[in-house]
């Protein structure tokens, strides 16, 4: 299988405006295509929500994978984004994204919201070899139970 065809947003901000509340709109749609997508350092806001109560910022359906870095993920109507509905194929990871008024459910043991850094949002585990059953990567940071902030690494 060839590689997919990337796709990528750096240093943008995509404001979608109240108006799309009425017509159900997403900030960001990305259809069943076989397209790895990027973003970095960039900002999704929806103002107003939609008709599901701002629910449904993304849909991400996409083959390849989804990438976000370093974002800003925000909406006024605080709501939980459920990936296991609005991501059907490839894996959807955030790394040092901010959420403003969101919050994220990931599909198990398929998406990732991992930090580089302490943050309130880490996961939790036990101890490294915990993190890295967890899915954890090496290099991001995750929390102990007593909530003590520690980095992956590998043994």
């Amino acid at each position: 299988i060839p590689p997919f065809t990337k796709i990528e947003l750096n240093n943008s901000k995509i404001i979608t405006p109240s108006i799309a509340y009425l017509s159900g709109e997403y900030v960001l749609k990305l259809r069943q295509l076989d397209v790895d997508f990027y973003a970095e350092d960039s900002t999704f806001s929806f103002e107003g929500g939609n008709q599901a109560a701002g629910t449904e910022v993304f849909l991400l359906n996409n083959f390849g994978v989804k990438v976000f870095k370093n974002c800003l993920i925000r909406s006024d109507k605080a709501f939980t984004m459920d990936l296991n509905v609005q991501a059907t194929n490839g894996a959807v990871t955030f790394i040092d994204c901010e959420f403003e008024n969101i919050t994220i459910t990931p599909r198990l043991g398929v998406d990732k919201v991992l930090y580089t850094k302490a943050h309130p949002s880490l996961e939790v585990f036990a101890d490294n070899a915990a993190a890295i059953t967890g899915g954890v990567p090496t290099g991001y940071m995750y929390r102990t139970a007593t909530g003590e902030v520690r980095m992956v690494y590998t043994p």
